[in-house]
This record gives structure tokens, sequence and C-alpha cells, in this order.
């Protein structure tokens, strides 16, 4: 997605880049995962601000920042960065039209049923399914931007909050 069409799915603004940047990558909330192509949401945290992060995610290859200030650096600013990076998920989601999302909710056997379904379904189909327990409202975006158009399942181990954010 363009910076222009993230912006209109976050409502967010761009701010220091040039016309024409492109995410091609995930999206990603820690900058030692950033890949090439890629956007790094800067979350503010109690020890440590991810905007901090923001030029060194570009220096590695992100695209752009989703961020709630400018950063110096290309990036989408939004009011709310962790529900700017749930919409974006769920615009990726949107775009994905021969994907089926398995949602897997409630409070026993989550993991255990995420995981046995990430181990058989890649034998036959393209397969995105969260990594550990990346289940709540970070995780499940985190997830979801790994999605291509590929992809023909995405199974994704949700909590509550991450539920209730989303709607699926």
């Amino acid at each position: 997605m363009t910076l222009q069409e993230i912006t209109a799915v976050v409502g967010g603004t761009v701010h220091d880049a040039p016309q024409g940047v492109t995410v091609t990558a995930p999206v990603v909330f820690d900058s030692r995962r950033v890949e090439a192509g890629g956007m790094f949401v800067a979350l503010p945290g109690e020890r440590v601000d991810g905007h901090d992060y923001a030029a060194q995610a570009i220096g590695v290859g992100a695209a752009a920042v989703l961020a709630s200030r400018p950063v110096g650096v290309p990036a989408v600013v939004v009011e709310d960065v962790p529900t700017a990076y749930g919409r974006l998920a769920r615009a990726v989601v949107d775009r994905l039209p021969q994907t089926t999302v398995i949602g897997v909710t409630e409070s026993v056997g989550k993991t255990s049923t995420k995981d046995i379904l990430a181990q058989v379904l890649p034998a036959w189909v393209e397969t995105v399914a969260n990594r550990a327990s990346n289940n709540n409202e970070l995780g499940l975006p985190y997830t979801v931007t790994r999605a291509t158009a590929d992809t023909r399942y995405l199974v994704l181990e949700m909590v509550r909050v991450a539920l209730a954010t989303w709607r699926i």
C-alpha cells in the first residue's frame, strides 16, 4: 500500500515522505524485526518510546513509520497508534478476497488449536498464523500484515480485547 492509501485507512497525515513511498513488507512494532520495505509502528512504552527508534528502522530498510508525532523520517502520523495499526490490518484483510480468516477464540485451547492448524494447512496452501502467542491488539495486526495475495488461510488466535477491536 502507498502511504497515501495507508493514510486514508488510518486517518493520519503523511510527514517527511516523498511521493510514491510504498509499504511492501510486514508492519512491525519491534524495530529489530523491520524488513526492507516494511513499516515500523512507533509505540510509546513505560520505559522505551518507539519514536526514538524511527530513524533506526528507516536505516535498516523500513519504508515508513506509523507514529503519533512527526519523527523526522517518512511517517504516517495518527492520533492513536494502536488503533491505527488495527485499522491498517483490517484493510489488509479486506484486500485479500481469496483469503479465508480462521479466528480461534475463547479461554481454553486457543494456542494448541492455532498451532495444529498452522502445522497442517501449509502442506496444501499458503497459510499465515500467529507466531507464538501474538494474539492481542498488537500481535493480531502484526500477524495480518504478513499475509500476501498468495495467502489462502489466515489463522488468528485472538484474546477478547483483539476480538472486540476486530469484529471479525
